[in-house]
């Protein structure tokens, strides 16, 4: 009996798994085959439901797979995913529907579970067709060479197909890199070599990386699509490898190079730039590129000195600076070895320029007259704070900048002095030098702060005592002879109406301040002066030396130079520099009448026999002239008087130094005194070896110093 229910529970088994892979559960009763499988595992009929069971998911599994070695490349990948998927729908119902077997005998046992028997003879099946699987990834490299031609394919296809390789396979990543991967990655290779030859031809090196940061999107895209996530980094390898690192030599000669990148400072293409190479560990590649061209600017800059004017040389040096941080900290992520050689070779370079201490403060001046604030002034200053803190001789620059600052201060109030901006760059000068650096600077500006309220208080003065009958209008400015830099003494002819006042403004001062005495710095002054070409009237701004030498001619028509020297009491070479001055081409008030040879037509080369007179014809067309210029000799006496008193003031400077040192040391050798006095004084400037030994010796001569007597290399110091 128990045979027999056997043999008619086996048969309804079949034709039960018959049902399922025909794809009819509907005429299946669950709840009889449940029982069925009860009673028969009740029996220890287990192992015989189960090997029929195996046997038959085996037959229809092979079944399937044979049948995919029929179909047409196009409709492969469909088919068989339609078929994997139908397939495991199938398993699964067969594992539902015999689900009891699997609680009464299978998990008693050490046999699989009937779902993961039915994938694994898939799997077995399905690797063993070599030509089949062979197919298929031919198949999905071939969909994404299409993809990359921008032709469209069915993505949630190609994706289910990977899954599959995934899932038939005990070790999924292995059979994955094998099947699929490698001869992806290979093909890929070929790919992206014969587009970069192409790529290589036609685009610009921006263009070209551009490109390049797009085909690595689109491939990794593709990998968070549908391929396994390992492929991701052996893509962008791939990609880095054969379209960067093979192609250096290329990428450095090509259209829109790197190096034209640096030269107009094209921080996007900069930023793909440095992004690509550092993502393939070529980084040193960069920085050979980025080396030589700092290098090459800082000579091409600093090698024409001489031969174009300070103003442009400080801004073609800031302008560099500006350029190369910006690359650094926009486009290179302030790179610490790219930083530390630009920063190394700016240094030196800057250093290496004895002019820059000179230049820098004339470039400020110009940019302050210019007018800062159309400017960027803010811009500006924070560059000229950072050129600042690289010069080594700031005493040099304290120098000039004093002069400078002195010159627009006594122009307040008129174009050439911005008192927000001096203010502001005063207070970074301080923060970046040692604390007295700007003591001067900050006395100037009390003091002409302090002649706005003597003006004032003249003013009212003035129209107390009804002085408007001298007939002409003043503004003082009183300066400490010792914060204001020092300027020869004249003693020209003063006009009877100057005179009258300068008596006055005497009396004035005198009775505010006692024991004080005011020299007068008549080369400074600036006038005002009013006259009249043409039944024109104009107003001509100008030295009070010109202003005394046009006074010159309301007495006379022609005056020989010798005679307004004698006239005017003006020194010589002050006197010619007004005349020429007066005289200059494009506002020519006055002129030197031409005088001929007696007895010829000729006239005479000698300029001392030809008078200056006023030129009648004289006109212009603003109501308002300046006739106060700059000239070559006064900017030479500039630099010489600027010279000789920083001379002077380093002489005082070692000499502290050295005294200061060995005050504390008591005895020093020779070259350590040489090395500490460099140190002490590196913020300021740093002294050559043979100043320091002058200032030694005249340190000997005048008994601070005295040499060892046992070791002729050893200071003593003399309390």
């Amino acid at each position: 009996m128990n045979k027999n229910l056997l043999k008619e529970g086996l048969q309804k088994i079949v034709t039960t798994i018959e049902l399922v892979y025909d794809s009819k559960p509907q005429q299946i009763s669950f709840l009889e085959i449940h029982s069925l499988i009860h009673r028969l595992s009740l029996l220890n009929f287990g192992q015989q439901i189960y090997d029929i069971i195996r046997d038959l998911v085996e037959e229809k599994s092979k079944e399937t797979i044979t049948s995919f070695e029929k179909l047409t490349d196009e409709n492969l990948l469909s088919s068989l995913d339609k078929n994997y998927q139908i397939f495991k729908k199938k398993i699964t119902l067969v594992q539902n529907l015999f689900s009891s077997l699997e609680s009464r005998f299978i998990k008693f046992t050490k046999l699989q579970p009937l779902y993961f028997v039915s994938m694994n003879f898939w799997v077995k099946e399905f690797l063993v067709k070599e030509k089949l699987l062979t197919r298929i990834v031919q198949v999905l490299i071939d969909n994404i060479s299409l993809e990359r031609q921008d032709i469209p394919v069915d993505q949630i296809l190609m994706k289910n197909t990977i899954n599959m390789l995934l899932e038939v396979s005990e070790k999924p990543r292995e059979l994955y890199e094998k099947l699929f991967e490698e001869p992806f990655l290979t093909s890929s290779k070929t790919y992206f070599h014969y587009l970069s030859q192409e790529m290589l031809n036609d685009l610009t090196c921006a263009n070209y990386l551009q490109k390049t940061i797009e085909i690595i999107r689109h491939e990794t895209d593709r990998v968070t699509r549908y391929l396994y996530r390992s492929t991701k980094s052996k893509i962008e390898r791939i990609i880095q490898e054969v379209m960067i690192k093979n192609q250096l030599g290329r990428i450095k000669t090509m259209r829109s190079s790197p190096v034209e990148m640096f030269q107009k400072a094209n921080i996007p293409d900069l930023k793909v730039f440095y992004f690509l190479f550092e993502q393939i560990n070529q980084l040193d590649w960069i920085f050979g590129l980025f080396r030589d061209w700092v290098n090459q600017c800082i000579v091409d800059i600093t090698s024409v000195t001489n031969k174009i004017s300070p103003i442009n040389f400080v801004k073609n040096i800031f302008n560099y600076h500006l350029k190369v941080n910006k690359i650094l900290n926009e486009a290179f992520k302030n790179n610490a070895r790219m930083r530390k050689h630009f920063d190394t070779v700016f240094m030196d370079k800057i250093h290496e320029n004895q002019e820059l201490p000179k230049m820098l403060p004339q470039y400020i001046d110009f940019m302050i007259k210019k007018d800062f604030e159309s400017n960027n002034g803010d811009e500006i200053i924070q560059e000229f704070i950072t050129i600042f803190k690289l010069v080594q001789d700031k005493d040099i620059f304290r120098r000039y900048y004093e002069l400078y600052f002195a010159r627009r201060l006594l122009r307040k109030g008129k174009n050439g002095f911005n008192e927000h901006y001096e203010k502001l760059i005063i207070s970074k000068l301080k923060l970046n030098a040692w604390p007295l650096f700007t003591k001067k600077l900050e006395d100037m500006m009390t003091d002409i702060d302090l002649s706005e309220d003597i003006n004032n208080e003249f003013n009212e003065y003035f129209k107390k005592h009804d002085l408007i009958s001298i007939g002409i209008q003043t503004s003082l400015t009183i300066l400490k002879n010792s914060v204001w830099p020092a300027t020869p003494k004249m003693t020209p002819k003063i006009p009877q109406d100057f005179t009258e006042l300068q008596q006055e403004i005497i009396k004035f001062y005198n009775q505010k301040h006692t024991g004080r005495v005011l020299m007068w710095q008549y080369q400074l002054c600036s006038c005002e002066v009013s006259a009249r070409f043409h039944r024109k009237s104009y107003t001509l701004i100008t030295t009070l030396f010109q202003a005394i030498a046009l006074q010159q001619f309301e007495k006379k028509d022609k005056i020989l130079f010798q005679e307004m020297h004698e006239l005017t009491g003006i020194p010589e070479k002050q006197l010619q520099i007004a005349l020429r001055q007066l005289s200059d081409k494009d506002c020519r008030i006055i002129g030197r009448r031409k005088i001929k040879l007696q007895g010829s037509h000729k006239v005479t080369q000698d300029l001392s026999k030809c008078p200056y007179c006023v030129n009648t014809k004289f006109k212009h067309k603003t109501h308002k002239i300046n006739l106060i210029r700059s000239t070559k000799s006064m900017k030479v006496e500039f630099e010489e008087k600027a010279k000789v008193k920083v001379q002077d003031d380093r002489k005082i400077v070692v000499d502290a130094a050295i005294v200061k040192i060995m005050k504390f040391r008591k005895s020093l050798i020779h070259n350590n005194l040489i090395t500490e006095v460099i140190n002490i004084l590196s913020s300021r400037f740093k002294p050559s070896i043979s100043f320091i030994k002058k200032r030694i010796d005249t340190l000997i001569d005048r008994e601070y110093l005295a040499r060892d007597e046992n070791n002729h290399k050893n200071y003593l110091y003399l309390a």
